[in-house]
């Protein structure tokens, strides 16, 4: 560094600023992306698989309670229209099923819960199907027992499945999140590291220019007082480079002993 010409100590200084701007740079687009990654992830999957989700519940839910309606029915032509309200359910979520399974299903896991969903569904159905013709045919004691006994149970299981699904959308959004926040935060402390090298950098290379340049105190100190009266500040800036700091300090320093007529 001390057989270095002053040009290139202050190239090396300008190409180390520039190579830690790049870096700091690239850190911070890393972890916006990161961050990016992780909210776009959430607005075209997470929240769309919560709110499908929930949706199948409240219409399952809304299916088992046309079963019970059905069996307080007590005329065929209210059964039939309660009967017509079960099929537009079931196809709804039929539906949302199959569009879960074809569009949000993010992993293997995911898929396989909503294929247990959709099974879980079926034996529901198929339990269902028997109470309503046990229903409709005015055996109201049968249809209730199948319901207490067999089809209660089944849709209970299909609660907890859609429960655990949740709970697994959940985790995956809070497992983003916290990916997410800890890019930010590599990225902040990477960025801030490097800008402190740069500025370590660009201080350690004002230092080397300064101490490389002559002293212009020097020639000032080699005269006698009564010459030095008649020199006015500032001291004129010396031939050769040096930094501007230094300069101001020295004419400071030299001026001190300007003394007016």
């Amino acid at each position: 560094m001390n057989n270095m010409t002053i040009s290139r100590k202050l190239q090396l200084m300008i190409g180390i600023a520039i190579a830690a701007l790049c870096i700091g740079g690239f850190t911070s687009f890393y972890g916006i992306s990161r961050v990016s990654s992780a909210l776009t992830s959430m607005q075209k999957n997470t929240v769309p698989s919560l709110l499908t989700i929930g949706e199948i519940d409240a219409l399952f839910i809304e299916y088992r309670l046309a079963v019970h309606q059905h069996l307080l029915a007590s005329t065929g032509e209210v059964m039939t229209s309660r009967e017509k309200n079960i099929a537009g359910i079931t196809e709804k979520l039929d539906t949302l099923l199959a569009k879960y399974e074809k569009t949000l299903a993010i992993d293997s896991k995911d898929k396989a819960m909503i294929l247990a969903e959709k099974q879980a569904l079926q034996e529901y159905r198929a339990s269902a199907d028997r109470v309503l013709q046990q229903s409709k045919a005015f055996n109201k004691d049968v249809a209730l027992s199948t319901l207490e006994l067999e089809t209660a149970a089944l849709g209970g299981k299909l609660e907890e499945a859609l429960k655990a699904h949740v709970e697994y959308n959940n985790q995956l959004a809070a497992a983003a999140e916290q990916s997410s926040s800890a890019s930010a935060r590599i990225s902040l402390t990477v960025s801030s590291i490097i800008s402190l090298m740069a500025f370590w950098s660009l201080f350690w290379a004002e230092l080397r220019l300064s101490a490389a340049s002559p002293n212009p105190c020097a020639t000032c100190k080699a005269q006698s007082p009564e010459s030095r009266i008649w020199t006015l500040p500032p001291v004129p800036m010396p031939a050769r480079k040096m930094s501007w700091a230094r300069w101001q300090a020295c004419s400071m320093a030299c001026s001190t002993n300007y003394k007016p007529i």
